[in-house]
C-alpha cells in the first residue's frame, strides 16, 4: 500500500486530474433523476417516502454530491435526512461523504448535519445502540471524523492526499486526529507531502499545519522505512523538503542524549 502513495506521490497530479475528468457537469448528468427528486422535495415541502429515501442515500450518491456539489444541492440532500446513519453510509471502500468533501464549506454541512441529527436522536427516550451505552452527540462527530477507510486511512488523509486542503484543515479544526496511521504507516503529514504537488498556494500552509498539529509524526516512517521529507525528496518537492528538514532536525536536537546505549554500544 505505502508503494502505491509513492507511486501515486510521482504523479498525483495526475491523479487528481482523471478524479475530475469525471466533473460537476457529468454528475449532474448521471443522476439527474436524483435530484429532480431533491429539487421536487425541496421546492415543495413534500415528505420523503422510503422510495425516495432509497434513491438520495444509497451506494453513493452523497459522496458524489460532496464531492461535485454544488453546494446548494449538498445542503438540500442534507436537509432531506432523517438518520445520522444515512450520512454515515459508507461506500466499497469503506469511505463517507466526507472523505470526498469538496472544501470547507462542504466539510462543514456535513458534520453539522451529522451533528444535528445525532443530537436529536439522543434526545428520543430509550435511545442507544445494541450493547452500547449512550454517547454524547460531540463523541459521535469525533468518530465520524476519524472514521478508517479499508485501507486504515482517514477522511484528513485522503482530503490532504487529494490536495483538498480547506476541507482537510476544517477537519482538523473540528477534531480529527493529526496523529493516526493507516495500514502502512502512512500518517497525515505524509499525505500532506503529498497536497503540496498541486497549484493550491494553501497546501504548504496545510502541511505546515498539520506538522504542528502532530510534531512526532516527523519521525514517524511507514512500513517501508520512509519519512515524510522521504516522500517530499524523492517527489523533488523543494519547499516542504525544506520544512520538514528543518523540522526533522530540530527535533534530533531536542532529543535527550543517550549515554546508556552508546555505553552498551562500546
Amino acid at each position: 500500500m505505502t508503494k502505491k502513495w509513492i507511486i501515486c506521490t510521482a504523479a498525483a497530479v495526475a491523479c487528481t486530474l482523471t478524479a475530475h475528468a469525471y466533473d460537476q457537469q457529468a454528475f449532474l448528468r448521471q443522476y439527474k433523476d436524483t435530484i429532480a427528486i431533491v429539487e421536487t422535495n425541496f421546492t415543495n415541502g413534500l415528505p420523503v417516502c422510503a422510495y425516495e429515501k432509497e434513491q438520495l442515500f444509497k451506494k453513493d450518491f452523497l459522496m458524489r454530491a460532496a464531492e461535485f456539489g454544488p453546494q446548494d444541492l449538498l445542503d438540500k440532500v442534507l436537509s432531506l435526512a432523517t438518520s445520522p446513519l444515512q450520512i454515515l453510509q459508507q461506500d466499497n471502500l469503506g469511505r463517507t461523504a466526507l472523505f470526498y468533501a469538496a472544501n470547507a464549506q462542504f466539510a462543514d454541512s456535513l458534520l453539522n448535519r451529522f451533528l444535528s441529527l445525532e443530537a436529536a436522536r439522543s434526545l428520543k427516550s430509550g435511545y442507544s445502540f445494541v450493547n452500547e451505552s449512550p454517547v454524547p452527540a460531540s463523541q459521535k462527530v469525533l468518530r465520524f471524523l476519524n472514521k478508517k477507510d479499508n485501507d486504515g486511512a482517514t477522511a484528513l488523509m485522503i482530503l490532504l492526499r487529494d490536495g483538498k486542503t480547506s476541507a482537510a484543515l476544517r477537519l482538523l479544526e473540528r477534531g480529527a486526529n493529526p496523529c493516526t496511521k493507516d495500514k502502512d504507516g502512512v500518517t497525515p503529514l505524509h499525505m500532506a507531502v503529498l497536497a503540496t504537488q498541486t497549484d493550491d498556494p494553501a497546501a504548504l500552509r496545510a502541511l505546515q499545519q498539520v506538522l504542528k498539529a502532530c510534531p512526532k509524526n516527523i519521525s514517524t516512517k511507514t512500513k517501508d522505512g520512509l519519512l515524510p521529507m522521504d516522500w517530499a525528496r524523492r517527489a523533488h518537492l523543494a519547499q516542504a523538503y525544506e520544512v520538514l528538514n528543518n523540522a526533522y532536525q530540530a527535533a534530533q536536537k531536542q532529543k535527550p542524549y543517550n549515554w546508556e546505549g552508546k555505553l552498551n554500544a562500546l
